[in-house]
């Protein structure tokens, strides 16, 4: 050994020093998403603890198992649950107003700073809009052409000068529209023809045409206008104004309905996608949806300072809000709360939905504006259990899943959640269901005493009649050529499958619930709700009791290459053991029963579900990897930010691949969820930044 080189023990001393590192940045970045307002810097922060985490790896490739994984965790968890995709820096002062094109490449800022901005959704500036002699207080998109395309459309902009400006994307003042007498608050452009309106300081608003000649004007406000907003057909127009009304006028001017009950100035004003209601904003901290008559239809109640801005999302489904309160909030019509989006670092000034209704870009007095991500995530989900799905399971033929429900039957489904068979036959809730490692054929268990050996059609093969009560589990033999039940008899029964009862293995003081085969076929394990587990050779000779358990042990399962099990109790916990009935490692963090514990397909991880409602992830040492407990709403449809799921999961299996996670719940459904690595998760917390 040279005199620099350490020793063993100061290497591995700083081995555990990095470790110890790694793991309080995955955890700081978990904890920092977790505070609001920090998305896009708590993902930054997980994809370099994830770095780390990699190239720590690398350098020590005789290391198998991660020395940290909350780097790993905290991928995971933030990119099920993160909306904001990008912010936009770069103007010198409160940034006014914000805008989508309508072919959704491309949004444009106006600020106070003098100027408006084109940007890419990847947060570039592309243009700046240099003329105003003052504030920008609006910036409006021309409709149905490609913000970045040649010929180039337009936008509008309107200033505390007095003005408002047509441009072309290149940044050239087209037109210049003089007229108001005081600040002009807001601009639309016209949907259907070369036309735009104002409003203005001086009580009143303004139709133009392209070439800066005013059409109409519209009197009638008692107060300053704050906003103006064109019918999708643009063929009425709407204002609000500090007079705490709003207003809908034909294009000569008349005043068709006032719209009253806000208590203070009225900010803001949008038409639904259809053109029969509007939706009102005010600075007494509420929105309204009114009908075209002048009737409040529903209130929106729930930010803690005025509201600045709101619109329809395109669907027409939810309306979203911006507020003084720093947040952005989505309702749906009903007047719920889908979500908040906090991340300014002052109030929130102007939105806008993009033209598909899968973005939301938001402005702030800090200066940026940001862009949140509306989208669901795409679970396919398998629908059509009428009552709990109790099983489920895995067939290595054509991307097959079967399930088991207390509706009586079992169901086979391919990938894609579409169910292809229903077996028909038993008579009380189906408990379990096994597929064949080899054979197009599943085995059902149930509360009626029997089980069943099926084929693909739905034919019944076999009825295996020997138990005194109810069968709740049931598993094929690796060589499928033998299944084993387990029973409320307190009793497990291997069957030849012809339903010839090979063998009864007694000893369990409750009943069995579940039961597994070893990889080898030459052992079977059983669990009971008699607190243990036991391990058995095909003679009926008990080899070890597994004890440890404080409560019944709902589900036992062989690693697929060690001889090494687990099991799952209405403790709360699951347990690693060996075949000698030693505890290696407890699992600890769900919140409630675990009821279904599976390996997947390398044995490297193990999965558990609860009547906690969630499935959580987890290496071999007991570190948890992943935890999933619901999914990404679609906002702009009107589903929560995040989907919770409501009921317990009584199952959980992995694809034969081990890219998904198949649970089974109470709701009657089984969900498919994403199994990522650290490399693809990495991927794609990359790809969220792009």
């Amino acid at each position: 050994m040279t005199q620099n080189q350490p020793t063993k023990l100061e290497a591995h001393q700083q081995v555990k020093l990095k470790s110890m590192e790694i793991e309080k940045a995955g955890h700081d970045a978990l904890e920092l998403f977790k505070s609001d307002g920090h998305q896009i810097e708590a993902l930054r922060a997980a994809i370099k603890a994830g770095e780390n985490l990699k190239t720590w790896m690398l350098n020590h490739r005789a290391v198998t198992t991660y020395p940290s994984t909350s780097p790993i965790l905290a991928l995971q968890v933030i990119l099920s649950k993160i909306r904001e995709r990008h912010q936009f820096v770069g103007h010198r002062s409160t940034v006014r107003s914000v805008c989508f094109s309508p072919n959704q490449d491309a949004i444009a800022t106006a600020s106070i700073d003098g100027s408006a901005q084109l940007w890419n959704l990847q947060g570039k500036c592309l243009v700046t809009f240099s003329g105003h002699k003052d504030w920008v207080n609006s910036v409006s998109f021309s409709a149905n052409q490609s913000a970045l395309a040649k010929p180039s459309k337009r936008i509008a902009t309107a200033s505390d000068d007095k003005t408002a400006k047509l441009w072309d994307l290149q940044g050239n003042c087209l037109v210049t529209f003089t007229g108001h007498n005081d600040w002009v608050t807001s601009v639309c452009l016209s949907p259907t023809v070369p036309a735009l309106a104002t409003a203005s300081y001086d009580g009143t608003a303004k139709l133009w045409d392209f070439q800066g000649n005013c059409l109409v004007t519209f009197s009638g406000h008692q107060q300053s206008v704050t906003s103006v907003c064109l019918s999708p057909k643009g063929d009425t127009l709407a204002t609000a104004s500090y007079d705490r009304t709003a207003k809908l006028w034909d294009f000569r001017g008349n005043c068709l309905v006032t719209f009253s009950g806000h208590d203070g100035w009225v900010t803001s004003l949008s038409f639904s996608p259809t053109g029969n209601a509007i939706a009102t904003a005010s600075y007494d901290g509420t929105a309204k949806l009114w009908d075209l008559e002048g009737n409040c239809l529903v209130t929106f109640t729930g930010h803690d300072s005025w509201i600045t801005s709101l619109s329809f999302s395109p669907t027409g489904n939810a309306i979203a809000t911006a507020s003084n309160d720093r947040t952005a909030k989505i309702w749906d019509l009903q007047g719920n709360c889908l979500a908040t989006f906090s991340g300014h670092d002052s109030w929130i000034t102007s939105l806008s939905f993009s033209p598909t209704g899968d973005a939301l870009a938001t402005a702030s007095n800090d200066r940026t504006a940001r862009l949140w991500h509306l989208q669901g995530n795409n679970l396919v989900t398998c629908s059509g259990h009428q009552k709990s799905v109790n099983s489920v399971s895995c067939s290595p033929y054509q991307d097959r899943i079967a399930t088991a429900s207390n509706d009586r039957t079992a169901k086979l489904w391919n990938f894609q959640g579409k169910c292809l068979v229903t077996f028909i036959g038993h008579n009380d809730w189906v408990t379990s269901v096994s597929c064949s490692p080899n054979q197009p054929r599943i085995a059902t268990t149930s509360r009626d005493e029997t089980a069943k050996l099926w084929n693909f059609q739905g034919k019944c093969l076999t009825t295996f009649i020997g138990h005194f009560d109810s069968v709740w589990s049931v598993c094929f033999s690796p060589k499928g050529d033998t299944i084993a039940t387990a029973s409320r008899d307190a009793t497990a029964k291997l069957w030849n499958l012809r339903g010839k009862c090979l063998m009864t293995f007694t000893g369990h003081q409750s009943w069995v619930t579940s039961v597994n085969f070893s990889p080898k076929g030459d052992t079977i394990a059983t669990a009971s709700r008699d607190d243990t587990a036991k391990l058995w050779n095909f003679q009926g000779k008990c080899l070890a009791t597994l004890i440890g358990h404080l409560d019944s042990v709902w589900s036992v399962c062989f690693h697929p290459h060690r001889d090494v099990l687990a099991t799952a109790s209405n403790d709360g916990t699951a347990k690693l053991w060996d075949f000698y009935g030693n505890c290696m490692v407890t699992f600890t963090g769900h919140d409630g029963p675990v009821l279904s514990v599976c390996f997947s397909p390398t044995g490297d991880t193990l999965a558990t579900a609860s009547i906690d409602r969630t499935v959580k992830l987890w290496d071999l040492r007991g570190n948890l990897l992943a935890e999933y407990r619901g999914y990404r709403g679609n906002l702009s449809d009107g589903e929560a930010n995040f989907v919770e799921l409501k009921t317990p999961i009584y199952s959980v299996g992995f694809s034969r691949d081990g890219k998904f996670l198949l649970s089974a719940s109470e709701d009657g459904k089984v969900r498919f969820w994403p199994v990522e690595t650290l490399d693809e998760l990495l991927v794609i917390a990359r790809e969220w930044l792009d």
